[in-house]
């Protein structure tokens, strides 16, 4: 229909832990503290910036088709779903 069926972060600073948040075999009781598993949210985010989000051409995205496969977080009051992608493909 040719309207957005998401918003995709493309980094490199990314909103929220959807990507950590969305692994099951990873909980909040593996890690030490509070501190040590936000850490590892923040570098689970970064590892996917480096390798897929800095490879796309973040300024010539605009009018492209996207094709990503990520995590979100559904929260009230948002139009579209805010994607974290852990692979992604873009189209003329």
């Amino acid at each position: 229909d040719g309207k957005a069926d998401a918003r995709v972060q493309i980094g490199p600073a990314m909103r929220g832990t959807a990507l950590r948040d969305s692994l099951d075999f990873v909980q909040f009781n593996d890690f030490t503290n509070q501190i040590d598993f936000a850490q590892f949210g923040k570098a689970f985010n970064a590892y996917a910036d480096k390798t897929v989000l800095s490879k796309l051409p973040r300024e010539a995205l605009e009018g492209r088709t996207a094709k990503v496969l990520g995590a979100y977080t559904i929260e009230g009051g948002q139009d579209l779903p805010l994607v974290t992608p852990a692979e992604a493909e873009i189209w003329p």
